[in-house]
């Protein structure tokens, strides 16, 4: 039997994210947050970097909805400089940030609806670059990816799946995310797809991003967005659609080279192949693995089934090539699912597809923020690593009992912990 004794004495269970604010405030991202996105205007209490960090922390601290920003404001409500936003004011500023949803009606009359907000995907890119999450003197590869989120958002249309909700894109490098566009459920991630990396490319060059790589799926195996990336001199690394004529000519391939790909005992065989009707000749590296069944299928006439990829890379061999394309599974969908999972996507806020991008962008800004944190954080604090999610960064630092102490004209903050939070590089 244990007695329980209460005490009235404001310590804090998730101290570690006063720790994150200085930091933060330190390194300047409050700053740059607001000399890019402005002043709110005259009679606004919070400015946007409050709100956006302020949005930021409550997900560090594990809130899964809008909502959850209002048990956010006990913790900082004796913050010497920070005060944390109701939920409302969260919800105003999306409102404030968004931008103008493009509408395009495709030749059959569907209404396409995209947003891509350049001055928050700007802003997105700055962060990553100003953190060195990115540099500007290395050459990346850059992965593109849409995933559905289904809700029932007021405006949002069927996916391909029949289910109600969003399919937006995603742009990242090295697992970080750094650029996002909000595109309604209704539009597959092949339509349109030249415009939105377009879009994309108009911001790393303004950002000096560098990338001379390319991979997505099948969605990007078109004509024209092979040409842009040729144009580009971006070596690209697509996966392809298959056709009868694809089929017939990897029906005459005769050497195929066996190797072990993740337990998996797969073969591959590579060729040139004329796409899209066209005369001129890309590299095909071909895998095949036999079927479940092991027996002859109808369709392809064959006990195999075939994945195709497209490149210009004619330096690497087969196997490099196949598995230098197949990591896209570690970087792009797992950026997608941490942003998903980690930071909220599948918890999107508003009724309209303008506002939830603003969201997104800001839980992606969160999300490297994070990142970034570990690089500093995981020096002192063991357990804590870049591949471990949310809730690792969460137990290992954010959840430690704190308190505040105001003496001789100082402010300090005591930590109740053994571990290594003194060394963090900190001036409060």
């Amino acid at each position: 039997m244990i007695k329980v004794i209460k005490s009235s004495e404001q310590i804090h269970a998730q101290g570690g994210i006063f720790i994150t604010h200085e930091l933060l405030k330190q390194y300047g991202i409050d700053k740059l947050i607001d000399k890019h996105l402005g002043t709110r205007g005259s009679g606004k209490g919070y400015s946007y970097s409050d709100l956006t960090l302020g949005l930021g922390y409550s997900q560090h601290c594990g809130a899964t909805c809008i909502e959850d920003i209002q048990h956010m404001t006990e913790t900082f409500n004796n913050h010497p400089e920070f005060a944390m936003s109701s939920p409302d004011i969260v919800l105003r500023m999306l409102d404030e940030l968004k931008t103008e949803t493009i509408v395009h009606i495709s030749e059959s009359g569907v209404k396409h609806e995209f947003n891509s907000n350049q001055p928050l995907n700007d802003l997105l890119q700055k962060i990553c670059i100003h953190t060195k999450v990115l540099s500007t003197t290395e050459e990346y590869t850059l992965d593109y990816d849409n995933t559905n989120t289904f809700h029932n958002k007021y405006d949002a249309k069927r996916t391909y799946q029949n289910d109600k909700g969003y399919q937006p894109g995603v742009g990242s490098i090295n697992n970080i995310p750094i650029f996002i566009e909000g595109r309604n459920g209704n539009s597959p991630a092949k339509y349109l797809m030249k415009d939105t990396l377009k879009q994309l490319f108009e911001l790393t060059d303004m950002n000096d991003i560098k990338f001379t790589k390319f991979r997505s799926d099948s969605a990007a195996y078109q004509q024209d967005l092979i040409e842009f990336m040729e144009n580009r001199h971006v070596t690209f690394y697509i996966r392809m659609v298959t056709c009868e004529e694809l089929r017939m000519q990897i029906k005459e391939l005769t050497e195929w080279k066996q190797i072990e790909y993740n337990y998996n005992l797969i073969e591959l065989a590579e060729m040139w192949y004329a796409p899209f009707g066209g005369e001129k000749k890309y590299r095909v590296i071909v895998q095949r693995k036999k079927n479940k069944t092991a027996q002859l299928d109808a369709f392809s006439e064959s006990v195999y089934e075939y994945y195709s990829i497209i490149t210009i890379d004619t330096a690497g061999t087969p196997q490099e090539i196949y598995t230098f394309y197949n990591q896209r599974g570690g970087t792009s969908e797992d950026v997608i699912d941490i942003l998903k999972n980690d930071f909220n996507r599948n918890h999107l806020p508003c009724s309209f597809l303008d506002q939830n991008t603003v969201f997104m962008i800001l839980s992606a800004i969160s999300y490297v923020l994070t990142v970034w944190m570990k690089t500093i954080i995981g020096k002192h604090i063991k357990g804590i690593t870049q591949k471990g999610r949310l809730k690792q960064y969460m137990f290992m630092f954010i959840n430690v009992a704190a308190k505040w102490i105001h003496s001789g004209r100082q402010t300090i903050l005591k930590i109740f912990s053994h571990k290594g939070y003194e060394f963090i590089p900190l001036k409060i």
